[in-house]
């Protein structure tokens, strides 16, 4: 015969078999990744980026989260779990009696006395001693010192204590919640009294919901005797951690990214589409004009190209300057666009409408377009004033291209002092020397030899992972474009001393101005073009191009650029900025300021020369 109970469970194993039980389909170990920077349109990011991956595991805690962007090799990267949060836990800092960090409560000389002492030690050679003559509430507390909380997390806590003729409710520990609105008591120990020889007090609690720091109180309630503590250790349980980086090559990409757990669980590797597009449509240095003698009137026509997001064809507009009222002309749409047959394409030519100038006066165009992105690309300003450029000092200004500035410099100012060195062409430049060389072949063998040697350095150098910019010294390597921005230069880039050598595979873009440290020294190796964004008004470093320098390649200056170093570059160096008719007369549109302690830096030298000496001789 079956008993009644035994039939009762029977029944439930046949209801478990036959009714579908309802299970948490969510991942025990997922990861999420976050993108932020600039939004632009059709989902285009116009900044760099900063990528959060953010892994949960519910059922142990994070170990490592592993990721590559498009065909990089992927990067691991070691969660670390959270070490003790406690500062001074075992009152080994401080000055005599008083330990570093922590705080007592302040009675009254006749009823207790709270000090740091030597004579009763758990480990090491300090703790700290409550000592009561009269029933009174006593404590030590860290709440200038609060730790960080997670909210959910298990969080445990263990102490030595030791008692001697401790008579009243005892001695405890209190763990507090700390906040602006006020402070609230999170956990109360148990409580210790009488005698008893060191022992370990240990409590574990969740922390609740809305908590981010909290400190702990070591309690004392009695009529009489004395209470030592040592040792604190917490222990805070993670099943959430993080890590970021910031990416900003332009482009279309794709993020992978997977994570493991500290039982062995490892995650099906997840993917992120996102496109990066930081630089706005680039319009040629220099447009033609085409006049009709009939009609007296010009045409403006000039290309321009957008090698990431494509140019939006239907936003292009022109302005020309002067009108009939003396002023630039309101933006209208231009005549002509082509190739324009979709739409949307890399690289058009744009034809502005007939525009007839007051008699006996030279006019100018000025052209804009967006990209696809979002971004807004101006044309620079021909003819609209005497924009030039200076190098002070004596340095000398390199390149296998040509240099080319907008226009002569007033009446009595140099653009040099020295010479200017140029294997096509010289436009628009005057050394007070009047020594200025172009068509040479020396130089340029040698500029492209000293490039070419110094990528050598890419063997000794330390990649770039995260993004950001290094301040301290040494070799460096960024192994794809970048851009230097709020994201990537901090302010220790700035106040820094040191010297480096930054290798850049790609584009450097400059969206933001910096300077640097006075003793400190960068070299940019730049493996690829420098493009330096309008808005930007002072740079520093020597720059050795395997490409073009570009002054104002968003053609948004209204600003003068202070270069606090020097440019030597393969291709092209283009001084396109404008400051406008009044200040063009009075100061240069671009500076160059030569540092000759670039010659002189051990450091550097060091760098450049793999750790070969040089000595400089006066001749």
């Amino acid at each position: 015969m079956i008993k009644p109970i035994s039939i009762f469970f029977l029944s439930c194993w046949l209801f478990l078999l036959m009714v579908p039980v309802k299970v948490d389909a969510q991942e025990p170990l997922e990861t999420q990744a976050f993108l932020e920077g600039k939004r632009g349109a059709n989902d285009w990011y116009l900044s760099t980026v900063n990528i959060l991956l953010r892994t949960r595991d519910r059922l142990s805690a994070p170990q490592s989260v592993t990721y590559w962007i498009d065909q990089s090799e992927p990067h691991r990267f070691e969660y670390q779990p959270p070490q003790n949060p406690i500062t001074n836990p075992s009152f080994e800092k401080g000055f005599l009696t008083q330990p570093s960090y922590w705080v007592q409560s302040d009675p009254p000389s006749e009823d207790a006395t709270l000090w740091r002492t030597q004579t009763e030690v758990f480990d090491g050679y300090y703790s700290v001693a409550t000592y009561v003559y009269q029933a009174g509430n006593f404590f030590w507390d860290n709440s200038d010192f609060p730790f960080t909380v997670i909210p959910g997390e298990l969080c445990t806590i263990s102490i030595y204590i030791k008692t001697e003729n401790l008579v009243g409710d005892g001695s405890w520990i209190e763990v507090w919640d700390q906040k602006e609105s006020g402070d609230s008591k999170i956990y109360t120990s148990q409580k210790i009294s009488g005698t008893e020889n060191w022992q370990m007090l240990a409590f574990s609690f969740v922390i609740p919901p809305e908590a981010e720091k909290a400190y702990l109180k070591l309690v004392t309630q009695a009529e009489s005797g004395i209470t030592f503590w040592d040792n604190i250790f917490c222990t805070i349980s993670f099943h959430e951690a993080s890590t970021s980086f910031t990416f900003g090559t332009s482009g279309n990409h794709t993020l992978y990214f997977f994570a493991e757990n500290t039982e062995g669980g490892k995650e099906d590797t997840r993917q992120l589409d996102f496109k990066i597009d930081t630089q706005a449509p680039d319009f040629d240095p220099y447009f033609g004009t085409i006049f009709d003698e009939q009609n007296q009137t010009y045409t403006g026509t000039i290309g321009v190209s957008d090698v990431n997001s494509g140019i939006k064809v239907n936003s292009a507009v022109f302005r020309s300057y002067p009108d009939i009222n003396s002023e630039w002309s309101a933006w209208i749409p231009v005549l002509q666009v082509s190739p324009a047959s979709d739409g949307f394409t890399d690289e058009v030519h744009l034809q502005s409408q007939p525009v007839f100038f007051p008699s006996g006066i030279t006019g100018s165009f000025q052209f804009k377009i967006d990209d696809v992105a979002g971004n807004e690309g101006q044309s620079s300003k021909i003819n609209t004033s005497k924009a030039w450029f200076q190098l002070e000092g004596r340095g000398e200004l390199y390149t296998q291209g040509e240099v080319v500035a907008n226009s002569l410099p007033p009446q009595g100012n140099y653009n040099l002092l020295e010479n200017a060195f140029s294997q096509q062409g010289i436009q628009n430049i005057i050394s007070e020397n009047e020594r200025t060389v172009s068509h040479y072949t020396g130089d340029s063998q040698q500029l492209t030899l000293m490039i070419k040697s110094f990528r050598n350095l890419e063997s000794k150098a330390r990649k770039v992972q995260d993004g950001i910019v290094p301040s301290v010294d040494g070799i460096y390597l960024f192994s794809q474009p970048i851009t230097l921005d709020d994201n990537s230069l901090t302010i220790g880039f700035e106040k820094a001393q040191f010297s480096a050598v930054i290798i850049v595979e790609g584009t450097l873009r400059i969206k933001k101005s910096f300077q640097l440290a006075p003793e400190s020294r960068v070299v940019w190796i730049v493996l690829g073009n420098v493009e330096v964004e309008g808005a930007v008004s002072e740079i520093a470093g020597v720059y050795l191009v395997d490409g073009s320098f570009k002054s104002n390649v968003d053609n948004q200056s209204g600003k003068s650029l202070a270069v606090y170093g020097s440019v030597l570059a393969t291709q092209e160096i283009e001084l396109t900025r404008d400051l406008g008719l009044d200040e063009n007369n009075l100061q240069p549109a671009e500076k160059f300021i030569f540092d000759p302690a670039y010659f002189f830096d051990e450091k550097l030298l060091g760098f450049l020369c793999n750790g070969r000496l040089y000595q400089w001789e006066e001749e």
